[in-house]
C-alpha cells in the first residue's frame, strides 16, 4: 500500500491551480518573445507578460554590424478545460517589437523598425509535476513603421500592416 501511495504521489501530476505564479521562456508571434511571468488573479485567469533585450555587435574586417532589439508583450488567458495534467485555453494578447540595425562598412546601411502586434487565439498546456510545455495557434494582425537610410542618402519611412497566422511555444514552470 505505501508503494502504490508513492507511486501516485510521484506520478498523477501537479494539482496546478494551487500555484499562481509561472515563470519560463516563450516565442510567440501573437503576444512576445523571451522570458514570461504569469500570474492567475483566479482559478480560471492568467495575466503573463513576455520580454527579451537583444544587443549584437559583430566586426569582421571592415564592416561591423550593430543590432539592439527588445520586445515587450502582454496576454490574458481563459481556461476552458482544466485537467490534472493539461489545460486548454483561449487567450488575447499583443506586443511591440524595436529593432535598430546598422551596418557600418564602404556601404553603410541603417533601419530603425517599430512594430505592433496583436492576436487571439487557443493554447494548450501540459503539466509535468511543476514543469509547463505549451502551445498556441491563433490569427494575428501587425502593423510595421520603419525608416531606412542607405549611405549618405535621406531616410526612407516604410509602413506595412499584414494579417496572418500565428503560433506560439513556451517552456516553464508553476510556483
Amino acid at each position: 500500500m505505501l508503494l502504490l501511495a508513492i507511486a501516485s504521489a510521484l506520478y498523477a501530476g501537479p494539482d496546478y491551480l494551487k500555484y499562481h505564479q509561472a515563470f519560463g521562456i516563450k516565442a510567440s508571434n501573437l503576444s512576445g518573445y523571451g522570458a514570461f511571468y504569469g500570474y492567475k488573479p483566479a482559478d480560471e485567469w492568467r495575466i503573463q507578460a513576455t520580454g527579451i533585450y537583444y544587443l549584437f555587435d559583430s566586426k569582421l574586417q571592415n564592416e561591423r554590424h550593430i543590432i539592439t532589439d527588445y520586445t515587450l508583450g502582454l496576454e490574458v488567458q481563459k481556461d476552458i478545460i482544466q485537467e490534472t495534467s493539461h489545460r486548454f485555453y483561449i487567450m488575447a494578447g499583443g506586443y511591440y517589437y524595436h529593432d535598430d540595425d546598422e551596418t557600418k562598412s564602404d556601404h553603410p546601411f541603417h533601419l530603425i523598425k517599430d512594430s505592433f502586434n496583436g492576436g487571439l487565439g487557443i493554447g494548450y498546456e501540459y503539466f509535468f509535476h511543476r514543469v509547463t510545455l505549451g502551445i498556441e495557434l491563433g490569427y494575428k494582425i501587425y502593423r510595421d513603421k520603419w525608416v531606412e537610410k542607405q549611405g549618405n542618402e535621406d531616410w526612407v519611412p516604410v509602413s506595412e500592416k499584414v494579417s496572418k497566422i500565428g503560433a506560439g511555444l513556451n517552456l516553464g514552470f508553476v510556483f
